[in-house]
């Protein structure tokens, strides 16, 4: 009867509306309470910050330090996630690369020089610790459990784990250097063996010997699989139809079948099953319907399950399944556009900077393109800038490409989840934490829509982004290299339009851009495509092996 009253959406009962939207109405409940308040309290937020929202930035310097001062020493407020630490490594190592910070070579280059406006000073890039010993540590942190088999743990020493096995593996995808891919490299035959010890026969994976079967397992199991070329036809047996019986009435995915969908098990199976290109087993159309209802009218932000608190660690588990869903029906249509190019590079489905774009209809030689339709910077100016106070929310460029409100997103994470001191966190009434700075810079980024900028200055193009200012990574990115000043591609890359275009807030949308991510790993897009070279010859994820 309930899975009745929530497909039908609403119900009225003698005039009385006792459902909206599949949620009962004028029935409190703790849950409904809170929600109140934190409705209350962001709405508060926004209301405060009214008259300076063309002011909205993030404030790099201090998310950077938050993130590096917990790489140089674990702080003791968080001692309790010792079993947690190559975890630590990558929510800090990936935050501090979202927001440009240079690591593992890279770091041998100048540091890129960020201005603290509230200060009117400028700040150097962090201290980090030398690529060597951020690998050395992730090295130490692998158990072998038999002559033959082996993981990694938390820390040192401890039960190898998927979930400490999948971060210490992005860990090193983003440190980049070949002492860092060996590591992967030289354990492969005993990841491996460890994987096939961790599978059921009904395709199920446990997390760990003995622990829970979850979707989660699935999806740790199959990155590292296919990243590092072993994903053939005995690790990936059954693993996909589990993942499908895992999708729900409601149209989200649960951690096993027959459970409540999440959105972080929906990110789970949406990402396992693009890895595997397995989607055939998705019920779309569904799965959108529940990813598009799980933004808060008014608030932006998305919560994780039906009538549930928002949270702004579900920017990245709700928004990247938005972004898996768009590169997927893309995949489904077919490729006509560069913009669809675009999209499925955004996933690694192809790489960009080899694809034969003559293929395509837009792209065909004495093919008619309209010119690019943004504002100029005189047009954006004028609307506002960093000193000017607004009466209004600027939204600057770009309708978006996602099933969701972009901007809204935006302006909760910005101006409800950044910490004064550094950090990002849940909710306006908590304070930051590493695991919400790492996962809500991703849903920003994620939020903005920044293909097309990132490439564009890869292949030596300019746009209103790259008047570089010191305050902010866009532009001429820094540590991403200029590889193509003459590329054939930037032409159509700067003619691409529509929902091509980034979606950011504020006046002076440089001051709020973050680096560009692929949706399935929640890793910059170069550090995927790199790390698939270096294993797969090619830097998209390959069809499965036979």
């Amino acid at each position: 009867k309930l899975q009745f009253l929530y497909l039908i959406g609403s119900v009225d009962v003698g005039g009385e509306t006792l459902m909206v939207n599949g949620a009962f109405v004028g029935v409190p409940t703790a849950t409904t309470t809170a929600e109140e308040e934190v409705v209350e309290c962001v709405q508060r937020v926004y209301e405060e910050n009214k008259h300076r929202a063309a002011a909205v930035r993030v404030g790099y310097n201090k998310h950077i330090e938050y993130s590096a001062r917990c790489l140089r020493q674990i702080p003791r407020h968080v001692s309790y996630l010792d079993a947690s630490r190559t975890w630590l490594s990558y929510w800090m190592l990936n935050s501090l690369d979202i927001l440009g910070v240079p690591i593992g070579d890279r770091a041998k280059q100048p540091a890129a020089k960020h201005v603290d406006v509230a200060a009117a000073a400028p700040v150097m890039g962090p201290s980090i610790p030398p690529a060597s010993q951020l690998v050395a540590f992730i090295r130490s942190c692998f158990v072998s459990i038999s002559p033959t088999s082996g993981g990694f743990g938390g820390g040192p020493g401890q039960v190898p784990h998927l979930a400490p096995t999948y971060s210490a593996t992005l860990s090193l995808l983003i440190i980049g250097t070949p002492e860092a891919y060996d590591v992967l490299k030289e354990r492969k035959a005993l990841l491996r063996e460890w994987f096939l010890t961790l599978k059921n026969e009904d395709g199920s994976c446990v997390m760990h010997h003995g622990g829970e079967v979850d979707v989660r397992a699935c999806y740790c199991m199959m990155l590292v699989a296919v990243t590092i070329g072993i994903d053939d036809d005995e690790v990936r047996r059954g693993i996909a139809e589990f993942v499908g019986r895992c999708q729900t009435y409601e149209g989200g995915f649960s951690c096993q079948p027959y459970d409540e969908a999440h959105g972080g098990f929906t990110f789970c199976s949406s990402a396992c099953l693009t890895l595997m290109r397995r989607f055939d087993v998705v019920d779309v159309p569904r799965l959108r319907r529940w990813l598009a209802m799980r933004q808060a009218e008014g608030d932006g932000g998305f919560n994780g399950r039906t009538n549930k608190l928002i949270d702004a660690c579900y920017s990245f588990w709700v928004g990247s399944s938005h972004s898996i869903v768009k590169a997927q029906a893309t995949q489904q249509a077919g490729v006509k556009t560069i913009e669809d190019v675009l999209a499925l590079d955004t996933v690694a489905y192809v790489d960009i900077d080899t694809y034969d774009v003559s293929r395509l209809e837009t792209c065909k030689a004495g093919a008619q393109q309209p010119a690019p339709a943004r504002p100029a910077v005189e047009e954006i100016d004028s609307v506002g800038n960093a000193n000017t106070p607004s009466d209004d929310w600027v939204d600057v460029e770009g309708e978006g490409m996602l099933d969701f409100d972009q901007n809204q997103l935006q302006k909760f994470l910005l101006f409800c989840c950044q910490g004064p001191s550094g950090g990002l966190r849940d909710k306006p009434s908590v304070s930051p934490d590493y695991y919400h700075t790492c996962y809500a810079l991703a849903g920003l980024a994620i939020s903005q829509n920044t293909a097309k900028v990132h490439h564009v200055a890869r292949h030596g193009g300019t746009s209103i982004y790259s008047n570089t200012t010191p305050e902010r990574p866009s532009g001429r990115i820094p540590g991403v290299a200029v590889e193509y000043e003459k590329s054939p591609l930037l032409p159509h890359l700067l003619q691409a339009d529509g929902q091509c275009e980034p979606v950011v807030i504020g006046a002076v949308p440089e001051q709020s851009l973050v680096h560009h991510i692929n949706p399935v790993y929640n890793l910059r897009r170069e550090r995927v495509a790199n790390a698939l070279k270096y294993f797969r010859g090619r830097g998209v994820i390959p069809f499965p092996l036979r």
